[in-house]
């Protein structure tokens, strides 16, 4: 799922406390990944901030807003039905409104171990959810049953899956569904998945067969010179 508008100064990548190492260096592999397909190493900042706590980040023992990646999680929590969930919407939109205080800022890969969902009540849960220009929020959380070896493959599918919405993938009028937002119809990762079993199956299909077709990564390439900061 993403959301659109563009505009992006660099990425920078920030995480929850306690997540597993494994599943940081995916995110990362699946960052600068993109990053070359697109020929953006070298020619945008890339930043890994870990578990994010800017200075006064916490102020008479309360957090301080912006200025911690535990403020995000805490100010989008909401309670459904009885359970703690992460709002996506919530964290993009603060995001948002971080980079309308500091225009220079990266947009933000944020990885959370809580559930994460969206407003719309029928929907109850997201695997990540992204803006263009603002970052992507994705979350482990669904994947916990899954052996480390594969959790770390399939969040690393699901970043670049993400990330390929970010950067303007999949506006041509050929080689693409419409289902649950404009996705790829080749054998690509660009492709829609809302389980775990279909995000195996483009893994397996990342690991064997590549990442991106090359409509994909031919749009990439292209899309990432109008982008340039």
């Amino acid at each position: 799922e993403v959301v659109k508008e563009m505009k992006i100064n660099g990425i920078r990548f920030i995480h929850e406390r306690d997540i597993p190492v494994e599943m940081i260096d995916a995110t990362i592999r699946g960052i600068v990944e993109v990053m070359d397909v697109m020929g953006a190493m070298g020619n945008m900042p890339y930043r890994y901030d870990g578990h994010w706590q800017g200075g006064g980040h916490e102020q008479d023992g309360q957090l301080v807003p912006f200025r911690s990646v535990d403020w995000y999680i805490k100010s989008a929590t909401e309670i459904r039905n009885g359970f703690p969930k992460v709002n996506a919407q919530s964290v993009l939109a603060y995001l948002r409104k971080r980079l309308e205080q500091a225009p220079e800022s990266y947009m933000t890969v944020l990885l959370t171990k809580e559930p994460l969902g969206v407003t719309e009540q029928s929907i109850n849960y997201v695997h990540a959810l992204g803006q263009t220009g603002v970052g992507i929020v994705l979350s482990t959380h669904m994947l916990v049953y899954e052996h480390i070896t594969v959790r770390a493959q399939l969040i690393k599918t699901i970043v670049m899956h993400e990330l390929g919405h970010i950067f303007g993938l999949l506006t041509r009028a050929y080689d693409i569904t419409d289902n649950n937002g404009v996705h790829c119809s080749n054998i690509c990762i660009m492709r829609h998945a809302g389980t775990v079993v279909v995000w195996k199956s483009h893994t397996l299909d990342r690991l064997f067969l590549g990442s991106f077709c090359e409509e994909c990564r031919r749009d990439l390439v292209a899309n990432f010179k109008t982008l340039k900061p």
